[in-house]
């Protein structure tokens, strides 16, 4: 099968772009035929695009805006034109805001379109059926996801829900020796709790929410260490991270994103995920329990759907900072009192979210959009 398939940069910018990446690497290694679009053909995973695909190509744009719109119909004319040319039996698309160029090139080059959907649209209720109405099918990566697109519009029976995945082998449990070498890497101290917080450092993220939480702790910075890994929005111009760095309390490090947080995952003890924002999945979420962590997060969006069952307990109302340092300071102890609660975030991850069952599922739903088309 000629898969054809778009990325803003051949770069992890957040989970769409680690995601897509991923599926796309092992949709290669089953043989397919990978036709990959680009704005930019930079970045941390060109290489491995470059290996992996049949061809890469760079088109200006993918984006639609009605305030904007006959000048971007004209941006996006040669991505439209470069899917009709590739010769492609199916468009993949992983942003739903990309919905207008992919259904003009999809139709221009007469085949057929599959929609995964990854986050809630910014479209009106009625021009997004519209949008859609021409989309041989469409997944959601969680129940949440596609109950919210139902409410806008969309018949149930169109949605298959895709959940993402990890790979077990790349998001490995660390043992005692891991964990301290990871810490040495990073300089943190090899016997303090550590605790993590990574992506986005914005608002709706929470991370001020969490900064709260652990001044409130009011733990010794010499044995306890939080630990925020990311890069704040560049049109926000340090107006939020810049005074939540200036006031944090002792025992906050702040690291500068790279490309791969398993170093940082082996070298914690706990995650925090205090998203304000309802996430339509919370793939941090799998990837730290992946590693044997146990994950505090907000009872928010898709990430109840992971921590159901006895994991509930890890959940906690979004934007109370109270009930974050109480979550936190019930887990400092896990490792020696709970040691069983990694053991049972690793399975439950290698039991619903392995990457092959992304793969599965993305493929299968692939195949039959060309086959219906055939």
């Amino acid at each position: 099968m000629r898969i054809v398939l778009n990325t803003r940069e051949l770069a992890p910018l957040g989970g769409i772009e680690v995601q897509l990446f991923q599926v796309a690497r092992e949709l290669a290694l089953r043989g397919h035929d990978l036709d990959v679009l680009c704005r930019s053909d930079t970045g941390p995973f060109a290489a491995q695009y470059h290996q992996l695909a049949r061809s890469v190509s760079v088109v200006p744009s993918f984006d639609v805006a009605r305030r904007t719109a006959v000048i971007d119909l004209a941006r996006i004319a040669p991505a439209v034109a470069r899917v009709r040319d590739r010769h492609g039996d199916v468009l993949y698309l992983s942003r739903i805001e990309e919905i207008v160029w992919a259904q003009l090139a999809s139709r221009f080059a007469r085949i057929p379109l599959v929609c995964h959907l990854h986050h809630v649209t910014g479209y009106a209720p009625d021009l997004l059926v519209r949008l859609l109405s021409g989309v041989d099918h469409i997944a959601a990566v969680s129940q949440f996801l596609k109950e919210r697109y139902v409410a806008l519009g969309l018949s149930p029976d169109r949605i298959t829900i895709i959940p993402n995945g990890v790979d077990p082998d790349e998001y490995a449990v660390a043992d005692e020796s891991m964990r301290l070498k990871a810490r040495g890497e990073l300089g943190l101290p090899p016997d303090a709790f550590v605790v993590l917080c990574y992506g986005r450092v914005i608002r709706q993220k929470g991370v001020h929410v969490l900064v709260e939480a652990w001044r409130r702790l009011g733990l010794d910075p010499a044995h306890h260490v939080l630990v925020v890994l990311g890069a704040p929005d560049p049109a926000d111009r340090g107006s939020y991270l810049g005074p939540l760095r200036d006031t944090a309390p002792a025992g906050v490090v702040w690291y500068h994103p790279r490309r791969d947080p398993v170093t940082f995952l082996h070298a914690a003890d706990l995650v925090a995920v205090p998203t304000l924002a309802e996430e339509s999945f919370g793939r941090v979420v799998i990837e730290a329990m992946a590693t044997g962590l146990p994950v505090v997060a907000s009872r928010k969006g898709g990430i109840p759907e992971i921590l159901d069952g006895p994991l509930s307990r890890l959940l906690v109302e979004p934007g109370d900072p109270e009930a974050l340092a109480t979550a936190i300071a019930d887990l400092l102890a896990w490792r020696s009192a709970d040691p069983a609660l990694g053991e049972s975030c690793t399975a439950v991850v290698r039991a619903r979210y392995p990457l092959s069952r992304t793969v599965e599922g993305t493929e299968a739903l692939l195949t039959r959009a060309v086959a219906q088309r055939a």
